[in-house]
């Protein structure tokens, strides 16, 4: 079986399309990231330490 030249142009140009509205309605709809903590590091917290032990 054989897959024409157009057949593959057709769907490949299907699922550009495809690609582009999902980034445009992410980009619109998806909330923006937040800024990261304000501290150096994160505290090593050693109570849940000890609750895993």
């Amino acid at each position: 079986m054989e897959v024409s030249h157009e057949l593959i142009v057709i769907t490949w140009l299907d699922e550009a399309r495809r690609a582009v509205l999902t980034f445009l309605l992410a980009h619109r709809y998806l909330p923006v990231d937040r800024p990261g903590p304000k501290t150096d590091r994160a505290r090593f917290d050693t109570s849940a330490r000890y609750c895993l032990l």
